[in-house]
């Protein structure tokens, strides 16, 4: 079903903000997910402590944790006894101001695995990577997350090499979410017309091993 691109939200994360006991949500098979909805970024640089009826599981017995959704999955042979809580610090994310459009590409590398006695090409897929671009009306030196210290703009981040999720909401329960690094941006003019500001970003996975881009709701 097609969707209409004026519901589209482009959104960027900000400081993390600690959080202990943090409730989940049975999804199904040994997978659980943040209760919050506001609360289902994790940031990858702080420790995540999953707990099973109080008590903290061990890392041999988690399969996986997915920072862009808030997804705890245990191994296979692991019996969860429950309630599954996390302690772990969650990331915020405020609005990008006044974006009018934007492309996200996610791109698999084919490396050629052609062999002799045979005439067609054989292609391996090996690296994941996301990347794109957004054009906004609002310049890149604004302050977007006005709660934490210090200009947390566009520009900034791109100057410091700061990683930063961006959560790109194109419809009601459809959504985008990637850590990236901002690459560049072009402030454009004309007399007749008005300031655009064209970023481009790349992905960035933000651990060993974590997805940098997924969809989900």
């Amino acid at each position: 079903m097609p969707s209409a691109a004026w519901q589209a939200a482009v959104r960027v994360t900000g400081a993390a903000v600690a959080a202990t006991g943090e409730a989940t949500t049975f999804l199904g098979g040994k997978r659980y997910q943040v209760t919050n909805t506001g609360r289902r970024i994790i940031e990858p640089a702080v420790a995540v402590v999953v707990r099973d009826n109080g008590i903290a599981v061990a890392a041999a017995n988690i399969l996986s944790i997915d920072f862009l959704f808030g997804i705890v999955e245990f191994q296979a042979a692991y019996t969860v006894t429950g309630p599954v809580t996390l302690d772990f610090s969650w990331l915020p994310t405020y609005q990008v101001g006044e974006c009018r459009s934007g492309t996200l590409t996610i791109n698999a590398e084919l490396v050629d695995a052609s062999v002799f006695e045979s005439q067609w090409r054989q292609r391996q897929p090996t690296l994941v990577d996301v990347e794109g671009s957004l054009q906004s009306l609002r310049l890149p030196v604004v302050d977007i997350d006005t709660v934490t210290a210090g200009t947390q703009s566009i520009d900034s981040w791109l100057k410091a090499g700061t990683p930063r999720l961006l959560d790109v909401l194109f419809t009601t329960g459809q959504r985008m979410r990637a850590w990236v690094l901002f690459s560049g941006h072009a402030i454009q003019s004309e007399v007749a017309g008005i300031v655009t500001v064209d970023v481009n970003f790349q992905g960035n996975s933000p651990a060993a091993g974590a997805a940098a881009a997924a969809f989900g709701a």
